[in-house]
């Protein structure tokens, strides 16, 4: 019996020390019990929706959704009247005793869309539990997707404070944080996370992980999903992985790669297996932007933002993979587009379908078509740029789109759309007597030529006034 109470006691003393080994704080905006990492908002948060002033928790919203559950800390516009102003806007985590532990990660994901060069948004970060933040990182201003940034505190630290900061001074450049994970151990028991993933090539992915991976980040069994795979490379860090497939991706298929049960240095696994989708498209098709919806009279004119994209070339387009970036960003789909087709790009597809029945459009996934001018870019999967409009609500581009109920059309496909002398307001009845535009269809103006009807004219210097004859067709 003593013996049966000791071995229960042994067991109940090594939990409650495994137990005090281990210190994990998160906050992800939910509002759940596993957000027990609390923090301080400075100013206290708005969301002053008719404004478009957000500085708050939120779902998702039309320019980004959140990392991982419902919700996220979404800004936008923090220059404002709404309880924002031209300062910088802050959340403020600890500070929290790391003295006990040998090993602390903090972890935190963030998610930016077109900050201009006045904005800024970063951290600071500090081992004491003092009050001051001399410590700044600035962070990727244009991130187009979510990002993942891990600080490992120094050996010796007792406490640690992070700071996220932002300071925005427009509406139409969007950010969001999500995760902020603080992981304490005596000991590495933190699980690897794969921070990115990108495609290099027809014929390679490369992995970066929050830590140097063990030796089984080389096997090539524990990525599945695409076929082919020959080689898993580490870099000499160990923390970054480039897979090489022996078959080329197919242009414009869709791909998902699987990453489970490979371990760091110290044996730690993945805490869930990685998915990581992706359509590549190498091609240079002949695609044309020739219609802007940049700023549709409405009550939410953001809902009728479209683009218009016409196949001008002679053959089929392959769309999968190919990326609208700029003002707007999305993936285009698996279609295929025949010479002639229109493929058509919006910031809301429903409500751009309820208003142009019959045309049927794809949501881009963030970003809007701003009112003062912006660009617009379409590349393929490696960079390659196949058309570009900078677009704007001044001379020579066309005044009327900017808000009075025109689009801005392109006269014809053969001319240079980033020339806005080539533009025009678009004259198309809709079913609303404030709003001209016709998506999904590309008229290619009869425009006349100028020409000499001699090809040589000889002309004395004084022989004062010339006719020479030309021909307009």
């Amino acid at each position: 019996m003593k013996f049966y109470l000791l071995l229960t006691l042994t067991f109940f003393l090594a939990f409650m020390a495994s137990m005090a080994a281990q210190q994990v704080l998160f906050q992800g905006f939910e509002g759940a019990a596993q957000d027990n990492f609390s923090f301080t908002a400075s100013p206290a948060p708005y969301n002053n929706i008719p404004a478009e002033d957000v500085w708050s928790d939120t779902t998702s919203t039309f320019q980004i959704s959140p990392a991982s559950g419902n919700r996220q800390w979404f800004m936008r516009d923090l220059e404002n009247p709404s309880g924002g102003g031209a300062f910088e806007h802050r959340l403020d985590f600890g500070p929290v005793d790391i003295s006990a532990y040998s090993a602390n990660t903090l972890t935190f994901q963030f998610y930016t869309i077109g900050y201009d060069a006045d904005d800024s948004i970063g951290y600071y970060i500090a081992y004491d539990n003092g009050t001051d933040w001399s410590t700044y990182v600035g962070l990727n201003k244009n991130t187009q997707a979510w990002e993942t940034v891990t600080i490992n505190a120094p050996a010796g630290a007792s406490f640690i404070r992070l700071r996220l900061a932002a300071r925005q001074n427009g509406g139409s450049d969007f950010a969001a944080w999500d995760n902020i994970q603080l992981s304490s151990a005596n000991g590495d028991v933190v699980a690897p996370l794969v921070v990115s993933a990108v495609v290099t090539g027809a014929n390679g992915i490369q992995l970066v992980f929050s830590e140097p991976m063990g030796v089984s980040a080389e096997d090539t069994n524990l990525y599945t999903g695409v076929p082919d795979l020959v080689s898993a490379t580490r870099n000499t860090s160990g923390d970054t992985v480039s897979l090489s497939f022996s078959t080329p991706f197919v242009n414009g298929q869709s791909y998902v790669l699987m990453v489970n049960n490979v371990t760091d240095t110290t044996g730690n696994a993945l805490a869930a297996p990685y998915s990581f989708g992706f359509t590549f498209n190498n091609t240079t098709p002949t695609l044309v932007i020739t219609e802007i919806n940049y700023n549709p009279p409405s009550n939410d004119p953001d809902t009728l933002e479209f683009i218009e994209i016409y196949n001008h070339g002679t053959t089929d387009a392959i769309l999968g993979g190919l990326k609208l970036d700029g003002a707007v960003q999305m993936t285009l789909p698996s279609v295929t587009l025949p010479a002639g087709g229109i493929f058509l790009a919006a910031a809301n597809k429903a409500a751009c379908e309820t208003f142009f029945p019959g045309q049927s459009f794809t949501q881009w996934s963030s970003g809007v078509l701003t009112n003062g001018g912006n660009t617009i870019v379409l590349r393929n999967s490696m960079g390659l740029t196949l058309d570009t409009v900078q677009y704007d609500d001044a001379f020579p581009w066309p005044l009327e789109p900017d808000g009075l109920g025109p689009s801005a059309e392109l006269l014809s496909p053969n001319l240079n759309n980033n020339d806005g002398a080539n533009w025009v307001p678009s004259t198309t009845v809709t079913g609303s007597p404030s709003v001209f535009a016709s998506p999904g269809v590309v008229t290619i103006a009869m425009l006349p030529t100028i020409s000499f009807v001699n090809a040589r004219t000889l002309v004395q210097e004084n022989a004062g006034v010339i006719k020479i004859p030309v021909k307009v067709d």
